[in-house]
């Protein structure tokens, strides 16, 4: 007996689930080793030459309890930025300031600190691009986590009922039999 759905949709199910996962997994690693790539380190106070593009934004941090001040040449305009950590083995570091390159080129970021620490350049993480694909990857994991399993249930379920259906002795007698 030959029962529609066939059980390959199970491995199509599976195919979905694996497929989902591994997209999530590198997008999440991908977004993490591209900001940890991106992270200019620095000694404070000093400074760091960073190579931007137009409208590149980019985030001053500091060691966590650290306080002073920065300028960047060419000048631009500095907001405050906090809330954002990055924690990189013996590395911590906090967001402290934020900008924006006007034009693409090279930019130097100096800092002055009340206390010889580390600093470092490197992508907001509350950008649209970080939090985007952030996102994403979450979205893909939740694909894989519901779209899978609810392919196999209605595959499951529907090959039941067609088995039930066609089983021997299940039948109904024609109408109007006795």
């Amino acid at each position: 007996m030959d029962v529609k759905p066939s059980k390959a949709w199970y491995w199509v199910a599976g195919a979905v689930f694996v497929a989902g996962i591994a997209v999530a997994v590198a997008l999440f690693v991908t977004t993490l080793l591209g900001v940890i790539d991106d992270l200019e380190r620095f000694d404070a106070p000093g400074s760091q030459s960073v190579t931007l593009e137009e409208d590149d934004k980019r985030a001053i941090y500091f060691e966590p309890g650290v306080s002073g001040t920065c300028r960047v040449s060419p000048p631009v305009k500095l907001t405050e930025d906090s809330g954002s950590s990055i924690d990189l083995g013996d590395d911590s570091f906090e967001s402290v300031l934020a900008f924006e390159a006007p034009r693409a080129g090279s930019y130097e970021v100096s800092c002055e600190t009340a206390r010889p620490s580390r600093a470092a350049v490197g992508p907001t993480l509350a950008s649209v691009g970080f939090v985007g694909s952030i996102l994403l990857s979450v979205a893909a994991a939740r694909f894989a986590l519901f779209v899978a399993p609810a392919i196999a249930i209605v595959v499951a379920i529907m090959r039941h009922q067609r088995k039930k259906r066609a089983a021997p002795g299940t039948a109904s007698p024609p109408p109007g039999s006795p």
